[in-house]
């Protein structure tokens, strides 16, 4: 597959986030369980967590705890608003691992000495070979036009009677 995304970051854990963060613009509608069946919890078993991936606003010690990035710029945000902290713990081998893994997805990563400091997020994409990121659709889903034109049908139908 041709790349179409390289993820640039100088930590490890910065670079495990900024393939997450790839992944995500390039699959716009992706959820939760789409990015852990992407990323499964098996490639960072050394991170001492069960989950590579939470809600955010999810109760109790896994959604509230320092162990996942909770920055806005960090977050990922699913399509719909969801808000998902990624683990921040990554080992070399578990690395390796998700580095791997994003290969299948057409991206590509490269680790650097320096980070521009205004970067937040730590690492920086850049697309690769022509790709741009799709651009979601606006507007309203064809669903709620055949629900509106239904009821609009049934008005008329009843005032008729």
């Amino acid at each position: 597959m041709d790349s179409k995304v390289k993820v640039v970051a100088k930590a490890q854990s910065r670079l495990a986030l900024g393939i997450m963060h790839a992944y995500m613009l390039m699959n716009p509608k992706a959820t939760i369980d789409d990015l852990r069946e992407a990323f499964p919890d098996s490639l960072n078993p050394d991170s001492g967590v069960k989950r590579n991936l939470v809600h955010i606003d999810e109760k109790g010690a896994a959604g509230n705890w320092e162990g996942y990035f909770r920055g806005e710029e960090e977050m990922l945000v699913t399509m719909y608003g969801t808000k998902i902290g990624v683990v921040k713990m990554w080992t070399k081998p578990s690395l390796d691992r998700i580095v791997s893994r994003a290969k299948d997805f057409g991206i590509e990563v490269e680790q650097v000495e320096l980070m521009d400091k205004e970067n937040k997020k730590g690492f920086r994409l850049e697309y690769l070979n022509g790709w741009t990121p799709p651009v979601p659709k606006k507007g309203i889903p064809a669903w709620v036009w055949i629900v509106l034109a239904i009821a609009v049908i049934a008005a008329i139908v009843i005032a008729l009677l």
